[in-house]
C-alpha cells in the first residue's frame, strides 16, 4: 500500500536518494518543513531535509526528506522537489512505464524508501493462538523461523505470491503464519468462512495451490470464481459456525487494526527468541526479512 502526499490530503509515500555536497538551501528546507508539518497530527516526526543531486526536472532542486512515522514504527524518505526560482513545488513524481500496450506509473523513490522501527510485537503471538483455538488453519511449512504475512482472499498482490509463500517455506525452512484481515468487507468476511473450510478439508498448502489454479494467474479470473464458489457453498457450513466464524474474523480485523495493521499483504517478522521484530507494509522477499536481527 502506497500513501500519496498531496497539500490537501497529507497522506504520503516517501523515497530517498544521495547528497551532492554542502549546499544550503535554508528557504526551501523551511518551506518543505512548513508544509509537512501538518503531519505531526499522524505522528510523523520531520527528521532531515536536505538537498540532492539527481532531480529529473530541469530547474528544480530536489530535496531528500527524512520522517519518523511513529504509528508504523517507520522510518521513512521520499523527495520533494522546488523550482529554483521558488515559486513551485513538487510533492510527488510519476515515471511512464511502457509495455506492449500497456502503460502504467512508476513513483519516483530508489529502494527500500520505507524502513521498519524494530517494535514491539508480543501481540501477534496472541492472535496466532486464537486462529489455533478456533481450528482455523493458517500454517504452511514447519521450519525454524516463523514468518507471519496478513492476506486476504480478495488482495491481488497476496494472490500474486501464493505459490511463492509455499516454494519458499520449504526453500527457507520457514513457518509462514497466514493471518487473516478481511479488508473488502462481507465479501472477503464470506470468503475466509468459506476458505476456512476448504483449509480444514485439504490443509493449507493444498488449499492455497487450489485457489491459485482457479485463476492460473489472473487475479481478475480468480476473484470471479473464488466469490462464485463461496456464494454457491457458503451454506455448506452449519449456520451456527459459520456465525461464529463471521464474528472471529470482524474482530480479528478490529484488533490488527488496533495495532496499525491496516494493509494486505503486511509481512510480520520476530527473530527467534525476541517479542520485538519488524513490520513491512507491502510483501518483502521472505529471504530479505529473515535477515533481520
Amino acid at each position: 500500500m502506497r500513501f500519496l502526499l498531496t497539500i490537501f490530503t497529507i497522506s504520503f509515500l516517501f523515497s530517498c536518494s544521495t547528497t551532492p555536497g554542502n549546499v544550503a538551501f535554508k528557504e526551501e528546507e523551511s518551506l518543505i518543513k512548513s508544509i509537512l508539518k501538518p503531519l505531526a497530527v499522524k505522528g510523523v516526526e520531520i527528521k532531515e531535509v536536505k538537498a540532492t543531486d539527481g532531480s529529473p526536472f530541469k530547474d528544480f532542486t530536489q530535496f531528500e526528506v527524512v520522517l519518523v512515522d511513529k504509528r508504523r514504527n517507520q522510518l521513512v524518505k521520499k523527495y520533494i522537489w522546488v523550482s529554483k526560482d521558488g515559486n513551485y513545488l513538487i510533492l510527488d513524481a510519476f515515471k511512464i512505464r511502457k509495455e506492449a500496450d500497456r502503460v502504467s506509473l512508476v513513483p519516483v523513490k530508489p529502494k527500500d524508501s520505507e524502513v521498519p522501527l524494530k517494535q514491539d510485537l508480543s501481540w501477534v503471538e496472541k492472535i496466532d493462538e486464537k486462529l489455533t483455538k478456533m481450528n482455523i488453519p493458517h500454517v504452511i511449512g514447519n521450519g525454524e523461523n516463523i514468518v507471519y504475512i496478513v492476506w486476504d482472499v480478495y488482495c491481488p498482490f497476496c494472490y500474486k505470491h501464493f505459490g511463492e509463500i509455499v516454494k519458499k517455506a520449504k526453500e527457507l525452512n520457514l513457518q509462514v503464519h497466514l493471518i487473516p484481515l478481511a479488508v473488502h468487507g462481507k465479501s472477503s468476511l464470506e470468503g475466509f468462512v468459506y476458505f476456512t473450510k476448504l483449509a480444514r478439508e485439504k490443509g493449507m498448502e493444498k488449499t492455497f495451490q487450489y485457489l491459485l489454479k482457479k485463476g492460473e494467474g489472473d487475479f481478475l479470473k480468480y476473484a470471479k470464481t473464488f466469490e462464485e464458489e463461496t456464494k454457491k457453498n457458503l451454506n455448506s457450513v452449519p449456520a451456527e459456525e459459520r456465525e461464529s466464524l463471521m464474528e472471529f474474523y470482524k474482530d480479528l480485523r478490529n484488533s490488527l487494526i488496533s495495532h496499525n495493521i491496516t494493509a494486505t499483504p503486511t509481512v510480520i517478522f520476530i527473530p527467534k527468541g525476541e517479542t520485538q521484530g519488524y513490520v513491512y507494509v507491502g510483501f518483502k522477499p521472505l529471504e530479505e526479512v529473515i535477515k533481520k536481527k
